[in-house]
């Protein structure tokens, strides 16, 4: 039954969708103020009564994703006391009512790690569309995994900050290279997972109505975008572009649940991800004189961006090449279950993901606690 446990209604002065995005806007506020307000705290606790090494740095960036979801669980205690002493927010934490049902065509799921309540409006096939990519967002815990990897976009900030406040060396120019290449790639995979989660509630929508799924999307674009004025509208295209991807019919109508990604997506996101690791492999050969004698001007200027620049670049065209030689692999496998484009899709992904671990494991074997070469800048310390 699809309106089993729904609460209908708010009573308010407000109208229910009125009240919805407020209350929703200020709890997303209240736990992001609050979690970012602990972690700020523990990293400046951290920053200040520690050494300023190398060591230092990587625990605390390793250490934040940890401190920053002990803030997430925090603000969720702090929201269910608020609620508990006031009832203002009895709409998310009411056990007995997890969809909320409004007016107007629109759907979204809010929450945390340890709540989420689905919010979805319209008439017919337009609600049966939201109901089901709601739910599927609903039934995957998409907002708790969504808060877990953000938490990971903490490591290359705190090792940002870190090394602006700690460290005065050449350095610094290689640790900044190294945390760039590490907050390019993390927001990558964030917007990655946020289109990866995005694909997956079309696929469910399609799978509870079959090719009408599309037809119901076209209806509700069309009454979304004649709704809004039209600045409001360019932004929030702009944002349906960044989070999700430009060929929802394939997923909508064909029922393949990859093929609406682009084919450069996934070699541009783990050729970022492998970027980071290739970087250190590569750092580290030119430590132990593997590469040849490097002149020290280009090893303390012009290096770190070089060999970053030089790892996505490589990184990206390897993983598309190997995607293209396992191709025909991957086909024999899935069979006529995927679309052309969703076989490359496919493809590009085990490529990336084999040449993050490659990557990586080979940064790892040349990493030791070995004493660095002379023409190193990290020599001295």
């Amino acid at each position: 039954m699809i309106d089993k446990g729904v609460q209908k209604g708010i009573p308010s002065r407000l109208s229910g969708n009125d009240q919805i995005a407020i209350k929703a806007m200020l709890t997303v506020i209240l736990i992001t103020a609050i979690a970012s307000t602990i972690y700020g705290l523990a990293l400046w606790l951290f920053l200040t009564y520690y050494d300023n090494n190398l060591t230092t740095a990587i625990v605390t960036s390793l250490s934040s994703p940890i401190i920053f979801l002990m803030g997430l669980f925090t603000a969720d205690a702090m929201l269910r006391l608020i609620n508990k002493l006031t009832g203002y927010l009895s709409y998310l934490f009411n056990e007995d009512s997890w969809l909320i049902r409004v007016n107007a065509p629109l759907g979204m799921v809010i929450g945390s790690l340890t709540f989420a309540r689905v919010i979805v409006g319209g008439d017919g096939d337009i609600y049966e569309l939201i109901y089901n990519h709601e739910l599927t967002h609903y039934n995957d815990k998409a907002n708790a995994k969504l808060w877990v990897v953000f938490s990971l976009l903490t490591i290359p900030m705190s090792l940002i900050v870190f090394t602006i406040i700690k460290f005065r060396s050449n350095l610094f120019i290689y640790v900044i290279t190294m945390s760039t290449v590490l907050l390019l790639a993390i927001t990558a995979f964030i917007i990655m997972m946020l289109r990866v989660f995005e694909v997956h509630a079309d696929y469910g929508a399609y799978k509870a109505m079959g090719p009408r799924a599309w037809d119901a999307y076209l209806r509700l674009k069309g009454m979304m975008l004649a709704s809004f004025p039209h600045p409001i509208r360019e932004l929030r295209e702009l944002y349906s572009r960044i989070t999700h991807t430009g060929r929802r019919d394939l997923v909508l109508v064909y029922g393949d649940p990859i093929a609406p990604h682009a084919p450069w997506e996934f070699p541009l996101v783990f050729g970022l991800l492998s970027s980071a690791p290739l970087y250190v492999f590569s750092v580290a050969l030119l430590d132990r004189g593997l590469l040849g004698k490097v002149p020290g001007w280009f090893l303390s200027d012009y290096l770190p961006p070089v060999v970053a620049v030089t790892s996505i670049l490589t990184s990206f065209v390897v993983i598309f090449l190997l995607g293209l030689i396992i191709r025909p692999i991957i086909r024999a496998i899935a069979k006529p279950q995927l679309l052309s484009r969703g076989l490359m899709n496919l493809s590009t992904l085990v490529s990336g993901i084999y040449i993050l671990s490659v990557a990586s494991s080979a940064a790892s074997l040349l990493i030791s606690p070995t004493p660095p070469t002379s023409s190193m800048p990290w020599a001295s310390w």
